[in-house]
């Protein structure tokens, strides 16, 4: 029997690949940790999709390469939002899933019905499925998953995590 802890499994929003530009000691600690099994990333296509959306092509190409970086495994999104999801890439809400989800959206922003925030639900759910731990720079977005009791990190917050030493 092993005594090795068990893997952090996190699930990134796109803003993590921002800070981790910037952050090269950080992205090193990360790689370190998947590498050794400490970390376990699982990955949605919005991650894969945010990066490719970017205008400022190389700022694209950069975001691109740190996410390539980041060994994951594919899971779909919890839940389909039309202009957001891909149709074979999404699983479908159970109906208290949809009306969790639908008050999420318009709690957040009652003009738009939540719309604008559509991309963040559906990490939060997926991360809340998967038992990951979400990790992103969004206040509104860890509030909003907080509330709903789903395990949320900054960026920094895990990579102190991992850097701390395991307990016998």
């Amino acid at each position: 029997m092993s005594n090795s802890p068990s893997p952090i499994i996190a699930l990134f929003d796109g803003n993590v690949l921002d800070w981790l530009i910037e952050q090269p000691a950080d992205l090193a600690t990360i790689r370190e940790s998947l590498e050794d099994g400490r970390l376990q990333l699982i990955h949605t296509h919005l991650l894969r999709d945010e990066p490719d959306a970017t205008p400022d092509l190389e700022k694209r190409a950069k975001l691109a390469a740190v996410r390539d970086l980041l060994v994951g495994q594919y899971v779909p999104t919890t839940g389909f939002v039309f202009d957001d999801s891909r149709a074979d890439e999404a699983t479908f809400f159970s109906e208290e899933v949809a009306r969790r989800f639908d008050e999420r959206l318009t709690t957040e922003n009652p003009k738009t019905g939540g719309r604008n925030h559509a991309e963040d639900a559906l990490l939060a759910l997926t991360a809340e499925a998967e038992g990951a731990v979400l990790v992103t720079r969004d206040r509104r977005l860890t509030n909003m998953a907080t509330e709903q009791g789903i395990d949320v990190t900054t960026p920094g917050d895990l990579v102190e995590r991992l850097s701390e030493p395991a307990s016998a």
